[in-house]
């Protein structure tokens, strides 16, 4: 993590969960971005890996 974020909220480990929680026709139309956290320097705005998509459309996801 970088300096900025850990002299702010400590050394604390962060993680996401990759599992499906939900059905996806009932997230049909929902937007989904993908935050490029692992480049992010803890300032400013953050860039993102690749373009947001909807779930339901004709990208897999």
């Amino acid at each position: 993590m970088a300096k900025s974020f850990t002299d702010q909220h400590g050394p604390v480990d962060m993680m996401g969960v990759n599992m499906r929680l939900f059905d996806t026709d009932g997230l049909h139309g929902v937007e989904v971005r993908f935050p490029d956290g692992k480049n992010w320097t803890g300032a400013g705005p953050f860039k993102y890996r690749r373009n947001s998509m909807k779930i339901g459309s004709h990208e897999a996801w």
